[in-house]
């Protein structure tokens, strides 16, 4: 079942609910919805048609639903626009979004996102099964749907250079059985000779789950090894139309990737457009997407947007958001279509080319009019164990953060951010030395860039990159994934010192420093990871925090914060950054970021 709808038995729905029954037994629909235009995504059609909704169901989707309205029904006159149905967001992680369960909702339903499918390995890597289970049972308290997948990630994490331990083989294979399974997230070819992995995966193929991989470039050898364990997978790594065409010949699925460090549409969408590729084998997802351009771009919505852009057919496209990602999950009975006997889950849009949602229906209660939630959301208290989960070994000292290396000037290993990726290139640099310390080159771009563990541990990786463009200051985040350990970029290791103290004082969150000097913070104190405040409250921050980032640090990257996130998965190529160091993703082995020295 789905993770925040109460599960009735087929039988009992088709007894009460049914459209012929609503003839014949007098039932009255709860609301009505006349004179709309529907965007059929089961026949690729569209047509004027009224929609009955009885309690959370469709009952029925004919013009003659509207002669059913009783005394009682709501009326909602579509006058000519546009019904399609409900968005899902087909692979979707929470924590970079960093609002609680409930906020998100809010957000997410705005955008007419009803469903996403998710892991939050987030909540499991820092605050373990309990607070796994806190924040599924506190979404479905909400109208937004959660797809509920196995996550993968929070048992391996960044092995073998870095795991919280919080999450224990058994746990996961408890999690396997929970009610609310979906399916698998986040399965990496480099967790399949890890016994528990492979017992997961037998088990979850018995359970007819979903398996939703992670297979970075492309390799006939390599697909075929991860095929033969993961069949009929789903992969969201894809950044060209070739890459995409490749692995759906050799039989993944494929959902393109809009988020905000990642943006991969533009290109992996000519599989469809030039290539002509099935379009029934892709979905449409953001993976991540943080909480300014979730309140600028949009989400799902601006994904399909974007896709009819590019040429794809609103139909096409809203296929892509609805009706595939439902099959793909075992859901089509469900969710996907305006379909009698669905939940009721529709979005009104005026332009189909523009696709602006303005009014939303969940569970067949009308949840957003005109862009605003119908009312608000009851926020939860949460437990004093997900407060205040920063400890540092000790209050952190720019030496600490420092290269160290003899001589006057040393060849240095460089990585590269790239704009748009949350892979990364690698160069070299030659920098000068100073009492035994590599300093920076603010001029040609190569910063200071190091990951602090967050647990009391002590270990801190630190390395050098480029693509930030910092002329001064430094920026740090506890969004760093998988352990979600904090990160910091800085011209110089005083103010990055300075930035990572205070995230450690807030609780989590991100810092700005710049010229001795804290200059922006914004508090994520639930888990690190979260905020209580409201997406319009936190995005305004952020928003605040990365005009300083770009005026007077000098950035030039579009996301900056999830841009810098991705630079801590060793398991995305090239180099990144660790609590142990540097790591190089193609041998997963540690690499000396003096490059003399190696």
């Amino acid at each position: 079942m789905l993770s925040n709808f109460e599960h009735r038995p087929r039988v009992d729905f088709l007894t009460k609910n049914s459209s012929h029954l609503v003839h014949s037994q007098k039932i009255e629909p709860d609301i009505v919805i006349k004179d709309a235009n529907l965007v059929n995504v089961n026949s690729s059609e569209i047509y004027q048609a009224s929609v009955a909704i009885v309690r959370d169901r469709i009952a029925l989707v004919s013009d003659e639903a509207r002669e059913l309205a009783g005394a009682k029904t709501k009326i909602i006159d579509a006058e000519g626009k546009y019904i399609a149905p409900g968005l899902i967001d087909f692979h979707y992680h929470a924590g970079p979004t960093c609002l609680t369960p409930t906020n998100l909702s809010i957000a997410l339903l705005r955008r007419g996102t009803t469903a996403v499918a998710t892991d939050f390995y987030e909540y499991a890597v820092t605050g373990g099964l309990r607070a796994l289970r806190f924040a599924l049972s506190e979404a479905k308290k909400t109208p937004l749907k959660i797809i509920f997948k196995v996550p993968m990630m929070a048992l391996l994490q960044n092995s073998p250079y870095g795991n919280t331990g919080n999450i224990s083989e058994k746990d996961l294979l408890n999690v396997l059985d929970w009610d609310e399974t979906r399916g698998l997230c986040e399965v990496q070819d480099q967790m399949l000779s890890n016994t528990t992995i492979r017992k997961i995966l037998k088990k979850a193929r018995a359970k007819n789950l979903a398996l939703c991989g992670h297979v970075i470039g492309f390799s006939s050898e390599n697909i075929a090894s991860f095929m033969a364990l993961v069949p009929s997978a789903s992969d969201h790594e894809s950044k060209s139309a070739d890459e995409a065409v490749q692995k759906v010949r050799a039989g993944l699925k494929i959902a393109i990737r809009e988020g905000s460090a990642a943006t991969n549409l533009s290109e992996v969408i000519k599989a469809i457009t030039q290539y002509k590729m099935d379009p029934g084998r892709f979905f449409l997802c953001t993976d991540e997407i943080d909480p300014i351009h979730l309140g600028s771009n949009g989400h799902i919505d601006h994904a399909v947007r974007k896709a009819i852009a590019s040429g794809v057919s609103p139909v096409q496209a809203l296929q892509m958001a609805t009706v595939n990602p439902a099959r793909f999950y075992n859901l089509e009975s469900e969710l996907g279509s305006i379909t009698a006997g669905t939940l009721a889950d529709v979005i009104f849009v005026k332009d189909l080319s523009d696709f602006r949602v303005d009014t939303v229906i969940a569970n067949g209660r009308q949840v957003i009019e005109n862009g605003e939630a119908d009312s608000p959301h009851k926020l939860r208290a949460y437990p004093k164990f997900m407060k205040n989960t920063i400890r540092l070994r000790k209050k952190i000292k720019e030496k600490d953060l420092a290269v160290s290396a003899s001589g006057s000037r040393v060849k240095v290993h460089v990585i590269v951010a790239l704009e748009g990726q949350i892979t990364s290139g690698r160069s070299y640099s030659e920098l000068v030395v100073s009492d035994g310390a590599v300093l920076s080159d603010v001029g040609s771009d190569v910063l200071h860039v190091s990951l602090v563990e967050r647990y009391g541990h002590g270990r801190i990786g630190n390395a050098f990159i480029s693509g930030f463009n910092l002329r001064s200051g430094a920026i740090a985040q506890s969004i760093a994934p998988v352990p979600e350990n904090v990160i910091s970029v800085g011209t110089t290791t005083a103010d990055m010192a300075l930035a990572i103290n205070r995230i450690a004082e807030m609780g989590g969150g991100f810092a700005v420093a710049n010229g001795g000097k804290v200059v922006s913070e914004v508090r994520l104190h639930i888990l690190g990871i979260a905020s209580e405040k409201s997406h319009e409250e936190l995005s305004k921050e952020l928003a605040c925090m990365l005009q300083i980032v770009k005026d007077e640090l000098g950035c030039k990257l579009n996301s900056p914060f999830l841009t810098l996130m991705g630079m801590a998965d060793p398991h995305i190529p090239e180099l990144k950054i660790t609590e142990y160091g540097l790591v190089e993703n193609a041998t997963l082995k540690i690499v000396n970021p003096v490059a003399n020295e190696d």
